[in-house]
């Protein structure tokens, strides 16, 4: 069984601490400047990629970190890519109503303004409630400097291509699916434990999984793989 792992925003492959699996840069981060002309043109490429060049099958699981876990979503339950089950790290399945996609249209706008200055941008990225563990460790000041240090030259430019504000409300088609998911959140990560409480409502194919002594930064927090490799033996 061959394992994708996505990485989230501002990150890359290699913010993965496994030992086995394929974990590769998506467009706009890490070494990955590809572009493309819509959302929707990108999201057709990373399928023909992962399935014709990766050869992902129905045998093989995908995982996802928040933004990553957010391309998974709409790669297995929307336009049906062909695996054995998924595994969610803090993602969100899409905002319900109009209103809500508005809303939060606003405040990506605001972060792309504020992108055009990385390191203040980083600074206040990382005073959110969602890393509040994460910034007590010891190696944070390692992940950090490997945020400072990437140019983030089309950081701003993903948000065409992979903003919430954008994305399809995935909870009904996830609902009507067969295909497993685990959802992960992190014991402190209140925001995505109230979305993991109404994930859970949606079919007995979703298992929830709260991680002990976590934030929102769960591949930095937790062996992920060892977690996962659990749950498949």
């Amino acid at each position: 069984m061959k394992k994708l792992f996505l990485h989230g925003f501002m990150g890359a492959g290699s913010d993965w601490n496994i030992t086995q699996g394929l974990t590769p840069d998506l467009p706009c981060f890490g070494d990955n400047s590809e572009q493309f002309e819509s959302r929707e043109e990108l999201f057709e490429k990373l399928y023909q990629h992962f399935v014709n060049d990766l050869k992902i099958t129905k045998e093989d699981c995908i995982i996802g970190y928040s933004l990553g876990g957010r391309v998974v979503m709409e790669l297995v339950y929307k336009m049906k890519m062909p695996v054995n089950r998924c595994f969610i790290l803090c993602a969100h399945p899409g905002l319900a109503s109009l209103e809500q996609r508005e809303q939060r249209s606003v405040q990506e706008k605001k972060w792309i303004q504020a992108l055009a200055e990385k390191n203040k941008f980083l600074e206040n990225w990382y005073k959110n409630d969602l890393f509040s563990e994460l910034v007590k460790l010891n190696h944070f000041n390692e992940l950090y400097q490997r945020r400072l240090e990437d140019k983030g030259e089309y950081w701003r430019k993903s948000f065409d291509y992979y903003a919430l504000s954008k994305q399809p409300d995935l909870s009904p088609l996830i609902q009507n699916s067969s295909i497993k998911m685990d959802y992960f959140y992190g014991e402190f990560d209140k925001k995505f434990r109230a979305i993991a409480k109404n994930l859970n409502l949606l079919g007995d194919h979703i298992t929830i999984h709260q991680v002990e002594g976590a934030d929102h930064a769960l591949p930095w927090m937790c062996d992920i793989e060892g977690l996962i490799d659990q749950i498949l033996d």
